[in-house]
């Protein structure tokens, strides 16, 4: 990858402490933060960022409570059982050095 990939990727997990990072001809990144402890969706909202609540699938802005799509109910139920899952879901497995 080149550098400018390299961190425009890596920046986010620098910024948030996962990672190190030495510049220089002789410098890299390290990681800092023990992966176990860290969760998919964290990783995820570092790299991605974590959609609004309330956008809607179907309108992509707000849902309303007073006039909420036909999908309101089924993908707010879904969303978070994702969000629950990917939040106890760790980068690296427990089985892992």
């Amino acid at each position: 990858t080149s550098p400018d990939f390299a961190a425009k990727t890596l920046g986010p997990l620098v910024h948030a402490g996962w990672i190190g990072s030495e510049p220089g001809r002789r410098g890299g990144y390290e990681l800092t933060t023990d992966l176990r402890e860290r969760s998919i969706l964290d990783l995820i909202r570092l790299t991605e960022g974590v959609p609004p609540e309330d956008r809607c699938v179907l309108r992509g802005g707000p849902c309303l409570a007073e006039g909420p799509c036909a999908l309101h109910d089924a993908w707010t139920s879904a969303r978070d059982a994702l969000f629950e899952r990917l939040a106890h879901t760790p980068v690296t497995p427990e089985e892992v050095p």
